[in-house]
């Protein structure tokens, strides 16, 4: 909001007391009209008479009985002489000889920052009859200004006063005087940049003189560029709107100071947290983790030199013993454990792995390799631990690779999948009622590397999302590039959708087939991909009664996409793969665990500086 140059404050007492004995102004005595009536020599007052709206000569002079001229080759001085001040607050400081016209009005009310009182109002007309109003020490632009709008730039003299008598009547805005927020843009230099990029100032501190809201008097207020600065009520419409954006600066000023001086704690999920927190985060576990590793270190050379000095090693003859004390215990542990429990299990294991000459002679029990392949899917370190501890004996990590990699696992559908699922499921042994099953689609983030596979002699790690996705996909990037090197192989995937087989009536949970994605895959790649999964799922004998995912924006796209609905809600559509006479749907689910959890964030989130405004009606 531009200053004005040369407006008229005053603060010492002499200058002030000059401008109060000018309420009587020689250009209003001494004017043509007036030169014959002593009477005209009185300052004009407002508590007389309702007649000192008047001109001051129009009760003396038969001359004055007219009305004043409008024209504008009537002199700068005839005018003065024609207007009245409204109230005795208004002071007449226009200099000898008349070449524009200064009025000022005075505040009536005192402020502590401001002894005894400052200069509120300031009207100024040249001698071309164009006038200005500074009010607060702010210029007021009549184009933005409702009250003084319906004024011409060049104003005449019954026009002139009326200007006076708008002034003196209108309020001044009192923008924001809240104690917060004052404080708020004190620490923000006096002032509210739009953005740092633009530069532009959006909002003020003014100081300069005190306003008034709901009869309370404040020194300072918070105005934007925009302020009107006189209205007809006590804020004008530019502060009103503004009012909201300036609360949420203040809340959001708020939640940065309670950010910087809260604690961080390890255990702080990441997605609360911002990018200088995240540092600070990362940086104090890379201290903790290397302090660790410093005391694994040492401890492990202290029981490296501990063995040295005080260990034993033990012979086969003490191994021998070993063996034959367990041997001699076994009816006490038969007849504490019964069979079928897995420590009665996981004993027998222990004593027949301690008695073979071998460990590649042992034939490990099914359930005792399920427990060791959970053990080292939890954590291989551990397993490797517990299994080089000489503890216990377990299998080693490359017969359970026998076991995990027993199928070749391929990408995308085969028959040999088919055949297993045919097996494992008993679709065959299945009535008709109980082959109905559900599709779920999940995908889950991947490390970004590259494999080779022995078997097949290929390099592993490469999107791939079926035949026609990926013909598409190379037809799209041989298009936007124009260099052939760039599209000789497929992006590194970093993602991997899942289809899981669900049976709704019987026990059945299978993988059916998977698809390395890169940043997620869209609607459009889903949809050939779920259909021929449910083709061949109907071709084998199941009946997909539903597709389920969760919420993410492709999967919601996929449903619409298979919808008729006008109103765009989908939960249905025809299966064509299904059997002719059964006429069945193919229903679409949101995972509901997904649901649940999203409404959580939704409330956890929600509040006014939050990403949701959620609110019970």
């Amino acid at each position: 909001m531009p200053r004005s140059k040369g407006l008229y404050r005053r603060k010492d007492k002499s200058k002030l007391k000059r401008l109060q004995k000018a309420a009587t102004p020689p250009s209003i005595s001494k004017s043509p009209s007036t030169s014959q009536s002593p009477s005209t020599s009185q300052p004009p007052s407002t508590s007389q008479s309702p007649s000192t709206s008047q001109p001051l000569s129009t009760s003396q002079s038969p001359s004055t009985s007219q009305p004043p001229s409008t024209s504008h080759n009537e002199s700068i001085a005839t005018v003065l002489g024609a207007l009245t001040l409204p109230s005795k607050n208004w002071v007449n400081v226009t200099t000898q000889p008349v070449e524009k016209i200064t009025l000022c009005k005075i505040s009536s009310e005192a402020s502590s920052s401001k002894t005894p009182a400052v200069i509120t109002h300031t009207l100024v007309v040249q001698s071309d009859r164009t006038w200005q109003v500074h009010v607060h020490n702010h210029i007021v632009d009549p184009k933005r200004c409702c009250l003084l709008q319906s004024f011409p730039p060049v104003i005449s003299s019954a026009g002139l006063q009326d200007l006076l008598l708008v002034l003196d009547s209108a309020h001044v805005c009192c923008g924001h005087p809240d104690s917060h927020f004052v404080s708020m843009i004190e620490q923000k230099k006096n002032k509210i940049m739009l953005g740092k990029a633009h530069g532009e100032i959006r909002a003020q501190l003014d100081d300069y003189a005190s306003v008034t809201l709901n009869g309370d008097i404040f020194n300072k207020t918070v105005r934007t560029t925009t302020c009107e600065i006189i209205c007809n009520v006590q804020k004008c419409t530019s502060c009103k709107s503004y009012r909201a954006a300036l609360r949420a600066i203040y809340h959001s000023s708020i939640k940065r100071a309670t950010l910087k001086s809260r604690v961080i704690h390890n255990h702080t999920n990441e997605r609360f947290l911002r990018t200088p927190e995240k540092k600070e985060k990362m940086c104090r576990l890379r201290k903790a983790v290397t302090s660790s590793k410093y005391k694994i270190s040492k401890l492990e050379n202290y029981i490296k030199k501990l063995n040295e000095k005080k260990g034993e090693e033990v012979d086969e003859e003490l191994n021998q013993d070993m063996v034959h004390i367990l041997n001699s215990n076994s009816k006490k542990i038969q007849e504490r454990y019964p069979e079928g429990t897995f420590a009665r299990l996981f004993w027998e294991e222990q004593l027949k792995a301690s008695s073979g000459k071998k460990g590649r002679q042992n034939r490990w029990h099914p359930l005792m390799i399920k427990w060791c392949l959970n053990l080292q899917l939890l954590s291989g370190v551990t397993y490797h631990t517990l299994r080089t501890s000489g503890f216990i004996v377990l299998p080693s990590e490359r017969t359970l690779r026998d076991f995990t990699h027993f199928y070749k696992s391929e990408v995308g559908f085969s028959e040999e999948l088919n055949s297993q699922l045919r097996t494992q499921s008993g679709i065959d042994s299945l009535p008709e009622s109980r082959r109905y099953v559900s599709l779920i689609i999940d995908e889950m983030k991947i490390k970004e590397d590259l494999v080779y596979d022995k078997n097949t002699s290929q390099i592993i790690g490469f999107t791939q999302l079926g035949d026609m996705n990926d013909t598409l996909a190379r037809v799209e990037s041989i298009k936007e590039c124009t260099d052939d090197e760039s599209v000789k192989h497929p992006p590194v995937a970093d993602h991997i959708m899942v289809l899981l087989v669900r049976g709704l009536f019987f026990k059945l949970n299978f993988p059916y087939a998977h698809f390395p994605t890169r940043k997620g895959i869209v609607a459009d790649m889903l949809f050939p991909i779920v259909w021929e999964a449910i083709r061949q799922l109907e071709a084998i004998g199941f009946k997909v009664i539903s597709v389920t995912a969760d919420g993410a924006s492709p999967n919601r796209k996929f449903f619409r996409m298979n919808g008729s609905d006008e109103s765009g809600l989908t939960y249905k559509t025809h299966n064509p793969y299904a059997d002719p006479d059964e006429n069945r749907s193919l229903y679409f689910i949101s995972d509901v665990p997904h649901l649940i959890k999203t409404t959580r964030n939704c409330w956890s989130h929600s509040g006014f500086n939050g990403t949701r405004l959620m609110a019970v009606s």
